[in-house]
């Protein structure tokens, strides 16, 4: 009876034993950030290649001549900054950042938004553009079509979509 006894305790502290060197033998994968991730900032040194420090966050400029393209994390470009997609009905993005739906008044307010700053006198928009206060929107100044990116056309001198998609010729 004893023997048996020793050999359960064996048994039983060798199996503890063993899940506890597997546990602590386990490899530890750093989870992916959500889209909406930007890191925190005082310095353009502290950011990456390709971003800036703006507003307290790394973020990557868009719409100039010389910027590059935005990712897939963060594919629109909005305010001057790529900007990630978001669902409104949750605080998902980073502070100072707020979820804005681009839904236009009076229509229903749509699931979906983009993470950005309002422009306003304290967040001015980039050269060239101008804000539209009720919005928070920046938009390009245009006085032809060919001054707008493709798939957008002037309309009281500022880029909008275009309805045929067309855009600049």
């Amino acid at each position: 009876m004893r023997t048996r006894r020793l050999a359960f305790t064996l048994v039983t502290l060798g199996l503890t034993l063993g899940g506890l060197t597997l546990g602590a033998s386990g490899c530890f994968i750093e989870s992916a950030q959500p889209s909406t991730f930007r890191f925190q900032c005082s310095s353009d040194s502290e950011c990456g290649v390709g971003e800036q420090c703006a507003s307290g966050l790394c973020q990557q400029a868009c719409g100039g001549e010389d910027d590059a393209e935005c990712s897939q994390e963060a594919p629109v470009c909005l305010n001057g900054y790529c900007s990630s997609v978001c669902p409104t009905t949750e605080d998902v993005c980073p502070a100072p950042q707020e979820c804005m739906s681009l839904a236009v008044p009076g229509e229903d307010p749509s699931d979906s938004g983009v993470c950005t700053i309002a422009c306003s006198e304290q967040n001015p928009c980039p050269d060239g553009q101008v804000c539209f206060g009720d919005f928070g929107l920046c938009a390009l100044v245009c006085a032809t079509n060919e001054d707008c990116a493709s798939g957008e056309e002037c309309l009281a001198n500022v880029c909008v979509p275009s309805d045929s998609g067309g855009g600049a010729p």
